[in-house]
Formats: C-alpha cells, sequence, structure tokens
C-alpha cells in the first residue's frame, strides 16, 4: 500500500452544487466532501478540483484543510454545436465555463522532477 501511496501523484475530486438545478443523480453533502479521506490515498502531489461557480470557496477550504496549497485554476469553456459560448445557468449571471482548482501538497519541484508528465 505505502508503494501505491508514493506513485499516486495526483487526485481528482469534483463538487456539484444541487440548489440551481434538479439533478437526476446524487450528489455529496459540503459535510461529506470536506470529511473526504484523501490523506489515505495520497501524502504528496497534485490535486484537481472541478468546482462549480458556486462553491469555489468550499473547495479552497477543502484544499486548505487537507494540506494543499492552491496553485492555479484551470478554465474549461464550454462550446455548443455551433462553436458558440454555452450560456448556462448560473445563480447570478449565465457561465459558459466550468474551473478546475489546482492544489499542491509537498515539495513541488520535486514532484514534478518525479513525476514528469513529459516523460515517454
Amino acid at each position: 500500500m505505502e508503494t501505491f501511496l508514493e506513485q499516486l501523484s495526483w487526485t481528482l475530486l469534483g463538487t456539484q452544487d444541487s440548489t440551481m438545478l434538479d439533478l437526476d443523480y446524487n450528489v455529496l453533502s459540503d459535510k461529506k466532501i470536506k470529511n473526504k479521506p484523501i490523506d489515505l490515498i495520497q501524502y504528496e502531489g497534485f490535486l484537481f478540483m472541478w468546482v462549480t461557480n458556486g462553491k469555489p470557496n468550499l473547495a479552497l477550504d477543502f484544499i486548505q484543510l487537507h494540506g494543499y496549497r492552491w496553485v492555479e485554476t484551470v478554465v474549461w469553456v464550454n462550446l455548443d454545436k455551433n462553436g458558440n459560448v454555452f450560456k448556462g445557468p448560473g445563480r447570478y449571471l449565465q457561465h459558459g465555463m466550468e474551473q478546475c482548482l489546482v492544489g499542491v501538497k509537498g515539495k513541488y519541484y520535486e514532484i514534478k522532477s518525479s513525476q514528469s508528465l513529459d516523460k515517454d
């Protein structure tokens, strides 16, 4: 198990905001998301967390609670079938993008050099 943990240098999580939409699938509560024991699967590395526009504070709290530092945000622009920016529902404005917060735990340069994505 420890060897597996040393090799796992990234983790992917997502949050869902079910207050605005009637979703036809189950979502975790904020409390259950915050209490996920991700330290059991990762000692150090990168955390990629997809976040709805209504939950950035929950995501940042989660990142800090589990010992990560927020280092970057990746933005995914949603396009419709014609290539136009999709205008989805939002609490205050229509949203045409999703965001993924990137956190890192440990020494970034050591993680980067040992788990380079550029390797063949």
